[in-house]
């Protein structure tokens, strides 16, 4: 049994903690208002952890309106009401209450006003926090002193404007009756989910397509392999009727099988035996189960290839729903990698390390018409230049020592017909660059040792983290093979500038790891989201996901969460300050000489604040690795 009770200041939490003990009834408590209380509810529903919520005011209402869990709200009685406007009495007479206007015309207040002999009693009604905010600015206006009201943050925003606040008391008796009727609703539900669990169980893992309708005719279950076979989502068809579904699907013959009978129809290219059954019992109809039984194992030998393609690595895990954000940067750069993904042509994707360019290049692989097909992957840098045109190219039996006895396909093979990632294409040597570009112009290979030509159809997509126009001016990269890669570009922004996305990230991530380690940890407070949008970081998205990985593996409830945070904060901007990458590296002053010996003295101006952190030094001066290390070269020869 699993109550979340979502209180909205603390004295309400302890109250209800002490309760649930008494009483011996487990409840969670959070303290949390508003927006944030939501959230609170939201984790607890997203983790499974909740079948009822009980709250209070404006946080239950919508609690209850932005979720599925029942609510059951501690009422706030009139006698709550005149109690907190007597102790607001206490300190002015002029009195501003503030309730949401679901509750309107609930008590009556010149009732109250007159019995309490108070000289003003304005009745604010908001619906969001822009009214509250207005309603507080007009009663400091009229000269209004004391704000009564049910939630924390209306008290915290009129003591912020120089007014007294009084929050209205929920009682004892009113927090045990609503602990009452939350148990009532979760024992009254509880037989009622077990025995839909079961039989959803049982729909979900059987082997067939199985839908199962009421005795209305209407759709209650429709399982994963109905859903393949009649390429239909169940989110599309449960609640809908038996006649909708066979136009819906095109299957106009489906409902004409008679019950108890079955009949051999295709979908598709495959043969299904159709059954329809009655459910009934005592004579009494409850409805109608259709089964869709495949009659050979097509789907099963399909598995177990793309099984194979897994255990290989040569197919994309990600798709375009994988990419978290929603900040202008990232959401253009998405779009225009979808309208990439509905041509075959070649794209080249640039972006520092860690911006997730792997994640784009799948996500394109899993949008286009090459989906059902292997996506394979390559990192050029990772392998010297004779074993890294075997792996491209492939090789015969017996080309060199220690060759494969029967040879090796290469990943143009391994990837015909689908897609080829090959990431850091400028560490690509000059030698392979020729060849690369002569099978993307002839779409055709040959392998190492062979003579035969070997026609291949695939789609490249090439990614880099360094300037490759640059690496054409310097004569490291051929200018042919850049022009047929880039063909369609795309620049995938740094985190630092969408840092608005860092606190979905952080909450993505938190729940990644939640999820792979097992354990809950707290979200990261408010203030210390706010440092990691101000950082620069130099290891963009892969940076944060290294972070809060470190931050759910070392919380473990003992050390204060503060305190780990503290610790954690400090080695990532300890890294950044002293580590090499200076945060105001926009200025640096160099005495006038010609452009060649200015642009040396301010490599080296550069170098002596980076370290020896070569690439953040090439990322910031725009050049590729191999020039930058060519520049230090003749710096150190002047020396």
């Amino acid at each position: 049994m699993n109550i979340l009770l979502v209180s909205p200041y603390p004295e309400l939490s302890k109250l209800a903690e002490e309760i649930s003990q008494e009483l011996n009834h487990r409840i969670k408590v959070e303290t949390a208002v508003l927006d944030r209380g939501l959230k609170v509810a939201q984790k607890y529903i997203a983790d499974n952890h909740v079948d009822v919520i009980i709250s209070r005011g404006p946080t239950g209402v919508l609690i209850s309106k932005s979720t599925s869990v029942p609510v059951i709200f501690i009422e706030i009685s009139s006698f709550d009401v005149l109690n907190a406007l007597f102790e607001a009495k206490q300190i002015s007479s002029r009195i501003a209450f503030f309730d949401y206007h679901y509750h309107k015309d609930k008590y009556d207040y010149e009732f109250m006003k007159n019995i309490l002999g108070l000289e003003q009693l304005a009745v604010c009604y908001y619906r969001n926090t822009e009214d509250i905010t207005r309603y507080i600015d007009q009663a400091s206006a009229e000269g209004l002193d004391v704000i009564v009201a049910s939630g924390v943050c209306i008290i915290n925003l009129a003591q912020q404007k120089g007014l007294k606040g009084v929050i209205i008391r929920s009682t004892r008796e009113a927090v045990i009756d609503a602990l009452t009727r939350a148990q009532e609703i979760v024992l009254i539900g509880k037989q009622y989910r077990e025995a839909c669990e079961r039989l959803k169980t049982i729909i979900d893992n059987d082997g067939n397509g199985m839908i199962v309708a009421d005795k209305n005719s209407r759709i209650t279950h429709f399982n994963p392999v109905a859903e393949k076979i009649l390429r239909v989502s169940a989110g599309e068809i449960i609640g809908k009727q038996l006649d909708d579904l066979s136009e819906q699907c095109s299957l106009a013959n489906l409902l004409k099988i008679q019950p108890g009978g079955n009949e051999i129809k295709n979908f598709g290219n495959q043969q299904y035996v159709i059954n329809r059954l009655p459910i009934k019992s005592k004579k009494e109809d409850f409805g109608t189960v259709i089964t869709l039984q495949e009659i050979t194992n097509i789907q099963k030998m399909e598995e177990k290839i793309r099984q194979a393609l897994y255990a290989k690595g040569h197919i994309a895990r990600y798709r375009f729903s994988d990419i978290i954000g929603n900040s202008n940067s990232i959401q253009l750069a998405i779009s225009k990698a979808k309208k990439y993904s509905l041509t075959d042509s070649t794209v080249f994707i640039s972006g520092e390390s860690g911006s997730g360019k792997e994640l784009f290049a799948q996500s394109i692989h899993n949008a286009s018409l090459r989906a059902n097909s292997p996506f394979v992957a390559v990192n050029c840098a990772t392998f010297p230049e004779n074993l890294l045109e075997s792996e491209l190219f492939g090789y015969e039996d017996g080309a060199f020592t220690g060759a494969k006895k029967g040879g090796k396909p290469g990943i143009f093979e391994l990837a015909h017909k689908g897609t080829i990632f090959l990431d850091e294409i400028l560490d690509l040597p000059i030698k392979l660059q020729a060849r690369l570009l002569r099978a993307i112009e002839e779409k055709a290979v040959r392998k190492i040792g062979g003579e035969r030509i070997i026609p291949v159809d695939v789609r490249i997509i090439a990614a880099t983290n360094q300037n490759l126009e640059e690496a054409v001016r310097a004569g490291e990269f051929r200018e042919d093979l850049f022009f047929r890669l880039n063909v369609l570009n795309l620049e995938l922004p740094p985190l630092r500038e969408r840092s608005d996305d860092i606190p979905i990230l952080i909450s993505f991530f938190i729940r990644k790891f939640q999820s792979k380690f097992n354990k809950k940890v707290p979200p990261i407070p408010g203030l210390f989201v706010e440092s990691l949008m101000s950082y620069h970081w130099p290891g963009n998205i892969r940076e944060l996901e290294n972070l809060i990985e470190k931050y759910v593996i070392l919380y473990d409830g003992q050390t204060e969460q503060l305190i780990l945070l503290d610790e954690l904060f400090g080695e990532l901007f300890h890294n950044y300050f002293d580590g090499g990458y200076d945060h105001d590296l926009d200025t640096v002053m160099v005495p006038v000489g010609t452009l060649e010996e200015m642009e040396l003295e301010i490599i080296k101006n550069l170098t002596k604040n980076i370290n020896a952190d070569r690439e953040v030094l090439a990322r910031k001066l725009g050049i590729s690795r191999t020039t930058l290390w060519k520049k230090l070269k003749q710096i150190a020869g002047e020396k």
